[in-house]
This record gives C-alpha cells, structure tokens and sequence, in this order.
C-alpha cells in the first residue's frame, strides 16, 4: 500500500495527500476528511512509521486510534470533532518513533473489542468515544496500555483525558442567563432506557450536569419540556429543536451540547420564521462548525489536538509505568461569543 492508492481512493493528487497527512493548513476540511477516511478504509500507514519495527521491552510503536460512536449509524465517523483528535494524537507519536493506526469500531466490533485488540500488533490503544464499560474492561485485560479520550467509565481504573464539559455547560447557561434569559431549553444526547432523563454518553451528561447547575444557581427551576434529547447529529438537533418549537412551554434561548446540533436547531428555527437571536439565542459546544452556522454560532472551543496530544502523552507514560494509579485529565475549555445570542 502506497500514497498513490490513498491518492486513487479518495480521488486526488499524490500531493494532497500528502500534504493532509504532514498536517498542513491550507487544506479544505472536506479534502482533508475524504484523505482520511482513503487511509483509514486502506489500512494505509507511511513510510516513515512502516520503518519502526515493534520493541515489546516496553516501547510503544504501534499505537490503535479507535474510534467508536455506538449511540448513532456508523459512516462517516471522522469527522470536524475527531480529525483534530487523530491530528494531535499522530503529532505526539511522531516525537516519540511511534505511528497511529485508526480504526473505527462498529457496534459489532465493541463486543469483541478486546479479542480483537489482543490479537492485533497493537502496543496501545486510544479509545475514542463512547465505548461502553465493558468493552473498556476487555481491552483492559489485554495488558495493553489503554487511554480514554472524550469518555471516562467511573469506578474502572482507566487513564482518560476530556474537555470540561461540566464547566463549559455551566458557562454556556451562565451566558444566557446573563443576558436576561430564563427560560433557556437544552438539547442533549441519546438517553439511557427509563423513566429518568440520564444521558447515555458519559460527556453529555456531564453537560447536562453543568446546564441544570446554572439554572439552579440563578434560581430558576429545570423544566422537563425544555429538555430533548437527539444523537448530536444536525438532524437530531434539527428535530430535537421541532418539538420544543411544537410544545406548550416558550423559551427564549436554546444550549446544544455539540455543534452539530446547534446547527440543525438553527435550521429548524428559520423554517419556523424564528429570528436568531432577536427572538430565540442558540449556544453550541465543541467549537467545530460554529463559523459555518448562520448566524456565526456562540459556543464553547474545545481544544482538540491537545485532547488527542495529552491523551498520547498519557498512552507512553502508562506503558512504562503499568502499575501507576490510573489518571483523568480534564482540558480547559472557553467561551467564544459570535453573533447568535441577544440580550433578552
């Protein structure tokens, strides 16, 4: 396998890809997917970590960045919010004669994760997403060195590196709030089965966390109708936003917890004739498509190349130190105000 088959794949020059996979930046973000998803789906490792040969004295060469989403279809997995994840990751193996090797997992695939991790020529892996406990724990038994990135199972004893998704909801409400807002809905991830509204995937409930945090603390009581569900994708958010607009309760403001979200909830407002933000303010998370929304998108950045740097990091060190007592790591993230919040 050689650049020119990636290059075949995804249906550009040798060059570009290339130039994607040196991380250049003036790559358009569709182009630097489409190289991508051609290296990921070929199998596809350069030159340059092809001339590493494993040293099983404990150095970490073949590090395995899976990626898994069990909340929603697989397809189109990297995307704007995992690319810079995998950038990071691969940047921080560089320096250290090590290469990543990305995979997405499938729902099928995270059942027997931890055959198939045991099987492989992996020294490492970086869990992306959402893995469920128990697939966290048979890669665990493997031996290899594990390291959570954007998830944390609590109670298990797994190294994990997030953004602060309760802080950064907080301060997303505490925004809205300040500018007059009350009656401020939120639009969250999938939900675990039952009666309770818990979200499944362990950073949106922390961001749920954050969002009911800021409203009790201004003194204003969480409402059940101003809370929906979606699977972050812009046509859950697009939904999710169509039966807060169909229900009893008004709200003057909408918080999203991811981008993708925002942007189907600002789809949907503007079909109803709903002007953003005269009339409803919409605030995203993440920071990965906001200036593309319309209007320009308030949001919390996240930053994900370091997620993915620091979680590498993290990744080497727990290879030559297995006994360490297991470590979170939580990123600092910040507001970023555009045009897509009003004072009430």
């Amino acid at each position: 396998m050689n650049i020119r088959d990636v290059a075949r794949r995804a249906e550009v020059s040798s060059g570009t890809v290339s130039r994607v996979l040196n991380n250049h930046a003036n790559i358009d973000e569709e182009l630097r997917r489409r190289v991508m998803r051609a290296v990921a789906d070929l199998g596809y490792v350069s030159r340059r970590a092809r001339g590493h040969r494993p040293d099983r004295a404990g150095r970490v060469v073949e590090i395995g960045f899976l990626l898994s989403l069990p909340h929603r279809a697989q397809g189109d997995l990297l995307g704007s919010f995992w690319l810079p994840i995998l950038q990071g990751a691969e940047r921080e193996a560089r320096k250290h004669g090590a290469r990543i090797t990305y995979r997405p997992v499938s729902n099928a695939d995270l059942d027997t994760l931890g055959e198939g991790v045991a099987a492989s020529r992996l020294d490492a892996v970086l869990l992306v997403g959402a893995a469920p406990a128990a697939s966290v724990r048979d890669a665990l038994r493997t031996g290899r060195a594990v390291c959570l990135v954007d998830n944390a199972i609590p109670g298990l004893p797994v190294d994990a590196v997030l953004s602060d998704n309760f802080w950064g909801a907080r301060t997303a409400v505490e925004h809205l709030i300040e500018r007059g807002h009350r009656d401020i809905a939120f639009i969250g991830g999938p939900l675990e089965p039952g009666p309770a509204r818990v979200n499944r995937i362990h950073t949106l409930e922390w961001r749920a966390l954050g969002y009911r945090t800021a409203l009790g603390r201004a003194g204003i009581a969480a409402a059940d109708d101003l809370f929906e569900s979606g699977d972050l994708t812009p046509e859950g958010g697009h939904a999710a936003c169509r039966r807060l607009l169909a229900g009893d309760r008004p709200f003057s403001a909408i918080f999203c917890g991811n981008d993708p979200s925002a942007m189907g909830a600002l789809q949907a407002l503007r079909e109803e004739g709903v002007d953003v933000p005269r009339q409803v303010s919409v605030v995203g998370f993440d920071d990965d498509l906001a200036d593309h929304a319309t209007p320009p998108l308030t949001t919390i950045r996240v930053d994900t190349q370091a997620m993915g740097a620091v979680a590498t990091r993290r990744l080497l060190d727990r290879a030559t130190e297995p006994a360490a007592p297991a470590v979170t790591i939580t990123l600092p993230v910040r507001l970023v105000e555009r045009a897509s919040v009003a004072r009430r």
